[in-house]
């Protein structure tokens, strides 16, 4: 919003003040740049983990044809999309279905609560908006759902599963008047404002490479340690023994896993014998897509506070992100959960938030604000629901903006209790069955957090492990300690967007004429010093909020429609945008195989061979033990030791987690070797694989190796004192070529006899 517009009404005065206005525009334009140029020095030269920033730019422009290889997994650079028509169906077919529940449950709504003649023209949602909040809430309702017939054990009757899905999706596309107000309403002329130049309107095309990018990666087989030790590997569990369970081997299959169960649904609606790995690709993809779907939110958000310009700036900075890029293809759930974020705040800027009281007309003006509560609470609950970290970031301040928005309009204490029920009612819809299911199953409704306080069922030391790994130290909150994250977050974190620091501090100018400005630096500002002192401080517990600073940052770069800030701000972005490209799309952000052949993605059946181009080995060679026992011991029993990413193995294996006991050192610890020998037979177990490099990792990053509840002090003892019945395997070829230290043992058959 330029300076000049409070000019007064005399020509002469106005002349004046209007070039005094441009002069401090021009000068503000002036030190911008000086401030980019001493930022960008500081970002190129600083050394992340991948090396200099500055020189791995230059490395990846002078070989661009490595790209090529990177994105075919292939020296020859062979193409191949087609094989992945089964996602591409998969996905489509899982949002038909969402979409169609949330044009239902809309309806519902307005039926119920909100009949559209109620609500103010200005509070309508546009096709987009609309589009976008039906989906989230169908995505939403199809995850709880999911949920609940595992609850109930139903994942063997999958029909029973599909059934109700199906039929509330064909009801909300059949029905008409599926939306909380007419289709085709758009945002009122008051909100909106001319953008510079027509070619800026289209500005979000910049950002469809990044998002077709962020498509493909996100149907690559899962690599990446977490996904397929949790994310798929729990959902993957549950369906294969037909229901949701307590998992006392896998603490991290008792947490929230909104986003996963998208994943268990693709399950249930893939046939064959290789459906839960459909499934979890399809699941997989799904999580990827959220970010792109936050993108359609921050323009949609963008057009309703100020115009196209300002929305497609906010998308393109965020999807243009590195950070985004790699979050999205690894699949991990903080994408889903930034998204219910923007979804809540989408709705509350809907509300028309100003600062004028009711006055008498509280009842008649708040009529239609139930409705938008309950969805309100649905993206909270939802948020919640994908990851704990939410009732912090997300459902926190959204409480502190909807106490601010009932005092501003200063509507009394019994209508704001009564509509603040209906946000409550939302959050309870969706992040209630999880909280209910550890409360029956454990009595700790947020397990494996507060164990000290509910019904534990972890020992003392488990919890103290936890914690140390997990829990804020408070050791470290020091002011050397807070430059370091700050640092980190600014500067040297490996998949920084260097657009978003320079426009957010560039945004301070106006931060006092603009509303939401205030509120969304409020908001980031909350979120770090929460993320600093309450959690252990891992920067992608803080990409939720990302958009935010996105939204920021567009505030920056739209601030002012001065000749010269337009010629600086258009080169900033195009060449920022550019330079992110590079980053987006290179091995930085992880496994960018997103042209090769899905069969050699396939982890299942990856042999003990590189790929033949040295940049594009496999990132799980560790996997390779498990690849050999799917092609040669296909009907084995394993149990693992060290080895806590099962999901590719298709043999039924027993694991842990390093935060679980030990299920190797239950069954070996303490026997004789007959006796260990006999309960492993009478349990089936044909084989025991060991990996000794991850026992040292996470023994010495997690105390893994404590003796009485995660681990043994002297796993190689253990192990030798039950060689008369482990024969180990010889698998030179393997041992050789593996990254990992593993021994595979086969479980004898004969009895021993004696001690």
């Amino acid at each position: 919003m330029p300076f000049a517009e409070a000019a007064s009404p005399s020509g002469n005065s106005a002349g004046a003040s209007h070039a005094a206005g441009l002069d401090r525009e021009f000068a503000a334009t002036i030190l911008f740049c000086g401030f980019l140029l001493v930022y960008l020095f500081y970002f190129l030269l600083t050394t992340t983990e991948a090396g200099v920033r500055l020189g791995i730019y230059l490395s990846l422009m002078q070989n661009p044809s490595i790209y090529w290889a990177y994105w075919t997994g292939s020296a020859d650079g062979s193409i191949h999309l087609f094989d992945r028509w089964p996602i591409v169906a998969g996905v489509t077919f899982h949002l038909l279905i969402a979409l169609g529940m949330g044009r239902f449950v809309f309806r519902l709504i307005s039926q119920w609560l909100t009949p559209p003649d109620q609500i103010p023209s200005a509070n309508r949602y546009t096709t987009l908006e609309k589009t976008l909040l039906q989906l989230g809430v169908g995505l939403s309702l199809l995850s709880t759902g999911t949920l609940l017939a595992g609850m109930l054990q139903l994942y063997h009757w999958k029909i029973a599963c599909l059934l109700p899905a199906v039929g509330l999706a064909v009801a909300g596309w059949i029905s008409p008047g599926t939306s909380l107000a007419a289709p085709g309403d758009d945002v009122p002329s008051e909100t909106r404002s001319q953008a510079p130049a027509n070619w800026q309107k289209w500005l979000w095309l910049a950002g469809i490479p990044f998002g077709l990018f962020i498509l493909l990666g996100s149907m690559i087989s899962p690599w990446e340690f977490d996904v397929r030790e949790y994310h798929l590997q729990v959902p993957k569990e549950w369906f294969q023994g037909g229901g949701v369970q307590f998992l006392p081997n896998n603490v991290y299959g008792n947490m929230p896993l909104g986003t996963e169960m998208h994943a268990l649904f693709a399950m249930l609606f893939s046939f064959g014998p290789s459906d839960w790995w459909w499934g979890a690709h399809i699941g997989k993809t799904i999580s990827g897509l959220f970010s792109i779907l936050s993108s359609g939110l921050l323009f949609a958000i963008g057009c309703r506070w100020k115009d196209a310009y300002f929305g497609g700036a906010a998308a393109v900075i965020y999807l243009c992100t590195p950070w985004v890029t790699a979050n999205s293809i690894v699949g991990y759930n903080e994408g889903a959960m930034g998204f219910y974020l923007l979804a809540g705040l989408l709705v509350i800027s809907c509300l028309n938030l100003r600062s004028k009281p009711l006055g008498h007309h509280v009842k008649e003006e708040t009529g239609h604000w139930k409705g938008a509560f309950v969805l309100l609470g649905i993206f909270v609950g939802s948020a919640i629901a994908c990851k704990y970290t939410a009732v912090l970031f997300v459902a926190l301040p959204i409480a502190l903006l909807i106490a601010g928005l009932l005092r501003t309009r200063a509507i009394p204490l019994q209508p704001g209790i009564r509509i603040s029920g209906f946000f409550l009612l939302g959050i309870l819809l969706i992040a209630g069955p999880w909280l209910l299911k550890n409360l029956i199953w454990i009595g700790n409704p947020v397990y494996p957090l507060l164990e000290s306080v509910f019904q534990s069922h972890q020992t003392p030391l488990q919890i103290q492990q936890w914690n140390l790994a997990h829990a804020a130290n408070s050791q470290a909150w020091t002011a050397g300690h807070l430059q370091s994250s700050l640092l980190s977050l600014l500067v040297t974190y490996k998949w920084l967007n260097p657009l978003v620091f320079p426009l957010m501090v560039m945004a301070l100018v106006i931060a006092r004429k603009e509303k939401w400005l205030m509120i969304m630096i409020g908001w980031v500002g909350f979120s770090f010093v929460a993320w600093w002192l309450l959690t252990h401080r891992l920067e992608r517990f803080l990409l939720p909020v990302f958009p935010l600073a996105c939204l920021v940052a567009a505030f920056g770069l739209t601030w002012t429609r001065h000749p010269a800030w337009i010629v600086v701000a258009t080169s900033v972005l195009l060449t920022g945008v550019g330079s992110n490209l590079w980053i987006s799309t290179s091995r930085l952000v992880g496994d960018v195989r997103v042209l090769a052949n899905l069969e050699h993605l396939d982890l299942r059946y990856q042999r003990s061979r590189d790929y033949e181009h040295p940049d594009i080995v496999p990132l799980s060679a560790a996997t390779q033990y498990v690849a050999w026992i799917n092609e040669n011991q296909p009907a084995a029993k394993v149990l693992l030791l060290g080895e806590c990413r099962p999901f590719t193995a298709q043999f039924e294996v027993i694991y842990n987690t390093c935060f679980d006991t030990c299920e190797t050192f239950c069954r070996l610890n303490g026997k004789t070797p007959a006796q260990a020998q006999a309960d492993l037979k009478a349990e089936g177990i044909t084989h025991l694989l060991v990996n000794w490099s991850e026992l040292e990792r996470l023994s010495n990053t997690y105390g893994y190796q404590v003796s009485d509840t995660a681990g043994s002090p002297d796993y190689p003892q253990l192990i030798r004192t039950s060689l008369p019945f482990l024969q180990k395997l010889e698998l030179t070829e393997l041992d050789q070529k593996s990254t990992d230290r593993c021994e595979l043992f086969a479980v004898r058959g004969p009895a021993v006899t004696g001690d």
